[in-house]
């Protein structure tokens, strides 16, 4: 992920800004959210699901979930590249 490395960037370089500071928490709850909310459509579309099956989306609270994740990331992973 981008903004893992530029987190881990920031690390070797020792600059700990407030920016660093806020994308790591941000960053595991994004990846421990998606990871939850992808869990159960993942397994049943797997081992329920065959070829020509429905398949099961998301809802649109999950796509919301995701655009805002991945906008706060976009914004968090430019602003360290930045610094």
């Amino acid at each position: 992920m981008l903004l893992e490395t530029q987190i881990q960037r920031h690390r070797q370089t020792g600059t700990r800004n407030e920016r660093v500071q806020q994308a790591v928490p941000t960053l595991r709850l994004a990846v421990r959210d998606v990871m939850e909310r992808s869990d159960e459509p993942f397994v049943e579309s797997r081992d329920v699901l065959r070829a020509g099956d429905r398949v099961l989306g998301h809802t649109w609270t999950d796509q919301e979930t995701f655009r805002r994740y991945r906008a706060t990331i976009a914004r968090l992973t430019l602003a360290l590249a930045a610094d």
